[in-house]
């Protein structure tokens, strides 16, 4: 959270002259929220950024597929089911390299990917809202399209039976 922090305290100005905010959604533990509203009154953030109560079911689908971009800043992620959700609801995804869908998200252009600083995510992000609509709904058909090609159960299913013929194929040298 602090490099996503960082980059919007530089872009603050320009994220609200778009009329762009960020909403962060979910529990919590209460030091790490105390922290998290104080940095966003410290960094005089409140008109871009605002914490959120978690949201469940349809509520949740409903708030995904409303987002113009799904964000998630992350130094270590393994494969994140929040990101997936985000696709197959065709919501336009905006992460760092340490989300490992940086391959996918090029393959399908169906988000941006950056490297793990706030200078690379302030720049993924003012990208982001310099796009026009027609952009974004190509993004959000390419989200559909990646969820369908990339993490549908044959896709996976033949994923997994070639990495399983390849070691029997190594096992027999």
């Amino acid at each position: 959270m602090d490099l996503l922090v960082d980059a919007l305290t530089e872009i603050r100005d320009e994220l609200f002259k778009k009329n762009y905010k960020i909403y962060l959604y979910g529990p919590g533990e209460k030091k790490e929220l105390a922290m998290m509203k104080k940095s966003i009154e410290d960094n005089n953030l409140s008109t871009v950024l605002e914490l959120k109560q978690p949201v469940y079911n349809n509520d949740k689908k409903n708030i995904i597929r409303s987002a113009k971009f799904y964000i998630q800043t992350s130094r270590f992620e393994g494969l994140s089911l929040s990101l997936l959700e985000a696709l197959s609801l065709g919501t336009p995804i905006l992460v760092t390299s340490g989300c490992y869908m940086d391959k996918v998200v090029e393959k399908y252009g169906c988000g941006i990917n950056c490297l793990n600083s706030s200078e690379s995510i302030k720049k993924m992000i003012s990208l982001a809202i310099q796009m026009n609509d027609k952009e974004i709904d190509k993004m959000k058909k390419n989200a559909i399209k990646c969820i369908e090609n990339e993490y549908n159960w044959e896709k996976i299913t033949q994923n997994i039976v070639g990495i399983y013929q390849r070691v029997i194929d190594n096992s027999k040298i």
